[in-house]
C-alpha cells in the first residue's frame, strides 16, 4: 500500500464559498446582522468575528512587515464567486 496519511475531516458545517456569499450579502446590506448570524448558524458575536476574518487578509510586504488589509465588497464577491 501507499501508506498515505488520511486527510483530516472537514469540521466546518458550511462551505467556505457559502460563508463568503453570506459575508458579501451582509457587507452589501442585503441582510441584517441577525439574518447573517442565522445563515451561519451561530450567534451575532461569532458572526461579526467571522465577517471580519473573511473580509480581511494579512499582507506581507517586501521588508517582511505584516499588515491587515480590509477587502472591499468587490474583492469579497470575487472570492465568493470563485
Amino acid at each position: 500500500m501507499l501508506e498515505l496519511a488520511a486527510l483530516p475531516p472537514d469540521e466546518e458545517l458550511l462551505s467556505l464559498r457559502y460563508r463568503y456569499l453570506a459575508v458579501e450579502a451582509y457587507l452589501k446590506g442585503d441582510i441584517s446582522e441577525g439574518q447573517f448570524a442565522r445563515l451561519l448558524r451561530t450567534d451575532r458575536t461569532n458572526a461579526r468575528r467571522l465577517a471580519r476574518q473573511l473580509s480581511h487578509r494579512v499582507s506581507l510586504d517586501e521588508s517582511g512587515t505584516l499588515s491587515d488589509v480590509a477587502l472591499g465588497r468587490l474583492e469579497v464577491a470575487d472570492l465568493a464567486n470563485g
